[in-house]
């Protein structure tokens, strides 16, 4: 493959993806040394941050989980907060989520990769985050790989950003826990979307993909539905809290999150009201 063709932002092609980024990474670290425009210390950590990301585990965010993330993101309730699933990782959410920030109108955000600092803000665990956009008017810095169909951002210096970003990650992998609302399987090979199979790919990192389970099968003539017509679109029914019941004869109480799920017949589009941003102040 000449490196003049575009790689194709799909989860097949996601490890070739992530070894390019981080060869482009490794390389534009070098020339900043070199040039002198950033110090030995920075070089330095994005050197790490490179090496944490060729290890990383692979993620993919299918465009109707996205939805549901970001519905829950804007709208509640969020779930309670967990760690991440993995010390480091590199997600994409299909068709890309919209963030607000202070200094910028809007920040379309393609994918984000993150590692796990060792504490942050009085020693409480942080995360160390990197977006990627599938445009070049927020990139780091001009790409010498022009096959990326994603590329750094520059840093971004707005914690309400960085907050809103973890918690749509959070979201996500909380989701993903939730069997009855969605799947998550290792990416196969798809020739219309992805093209012919190159033989050094046989053998590629795998991908998770997080993905909306279909929904259980109802009739509509049961319970007096007889002659109902069905929706001809799907939509999302928010999650809630509940006092759940549990301990010696159902004698204690505790908060319990709903998670949130999609109801509407198989294969008609997912519809949503608000638009694909995401500006909450969390």
């Amino acid at each position: 493959m000449g490196r003049s063709r575009r790689l194709r932002l799909t989860p097949s092609w996601l490890p070739v993806i992530r070894d390019h980024l981080v060869v482009e990474g490794r390389k534009q670290a070098v020339m900043a040394g070199e040039r002198g425009t950033v110090s030995e210390r920075l070089a330095r950590e994005f050197f790490d941050e490179m090496d944490a990301l060729a290890r990383a585990p692979l993620w993919w965010v299918s465009e109707d989980m996205k939805k549901l993330c970001v519905d829950t993101v804007e709208n509640g309730p969020l779930p309670p907060v967990e760690p991440l699933p993995t010390a480091t990782g590199l997600i994409v959410f299909e068709g890309g989520v919209v963030f607000s920030s202070r200094g910028m109108a809007d920040v379309p955000v393609a994918a984000v990769s993150w590692e796990r600092a060792g504490s942050m803000h009085g020693g409480v665990p942080g995360v160390m985050i990197r977006l990627f956009g599938d445009s070049m008017r927020n990139a780091m810095g001009r790409l010498m790989d022009k096959s990326l169909p994603i590329a750094p951002m520059g840093t971004i210096d707005d914690e309400t950003l960085d907050a809103s970003v973890i918690t749509l990650l959070s979201v996500a992998f909380a989701l993903m826990g939730q069997p009855s609302v969605t799947a998550v399987s290792e990416s196969r090979w798809d020739l219309r979307r992805d093209g012919p199979q190159p033989r050094s790919m046989t053998q590629a990192a795998k991908v998770k993909m997080i993905v909306l389970r279909p929904p259980a099968r109802t009739s509509m003539g049961n319970g007096g539905g007889a002659g109902r017509r069905a929706p001809d679109h799907r939509y999302i029914v928010r999650g809630f809290y509940r006092n759940q019941q549990y301990g010696p004869n159902n004698s204690l109480r505790r908060r319990q999150w709903i998670p949130p799920y999609v109801k509407g017949p198989a294969g008609t589009p997912l519809i949503v009201k608000e638009s694909v941003r995401i500006w909450r102040r969390l």
